[in-house]
């Protein structure tokens, strides 16, 4: 199956399949990441990446332009947004989603990531 997805949100799924590989080598055993990919083969998770860049895309998107100047998008916001997927509950045919809904994440960000870059 082929599907058309735009740049921004292909480049944020390249952001999102690097962090997970990289949250495979150093969450523990016992973290829902690991049984989560179990489930899939490659291509599944590609494409799950995809379901997740969407909705990281969408947290980043809803911020305002002062808000988002300091925070780096690969480095600190992506990962910070994958510790909010609830990957137990995901399956083959849906990706994870955030624990707490959009807007659980986007108050996490204010919250957390904006407020620690000020302080």
């Amino acid at each position: 199956m082929t599907r058309m997805i735009i740049d921004e949100i292909a480049v944020t799924a390249m952001f999102v399949h690097e962090t997970i590989n990289r949250m495979l080598e150093m969450q523990s055993a016992d973290h829902p990441i690991h049984a989560w990919r179990k489930k899939l083969s490659g291509v599944e998770t590609r494409y799950q990446s995809i379901g997740m860049a969407v909705q990281i895309d969408a947290v980043w998107n809803s911020l305002a332009e002062s808000e988002i100047d300091a925070i780096l998008f690969e480095e600190v916001f992506v990962p910070k947004m994958l510790e909010q997927m609830d990957f137990s509950v995901a399956d083959l045919e849906n990706s994870p989603k955030f624990k707490y809904g959009g807007k659980g994440a986007q108050e996490y960000t204010r919250q957390h990531l904006l407020t620690a870059r000020n302080g």
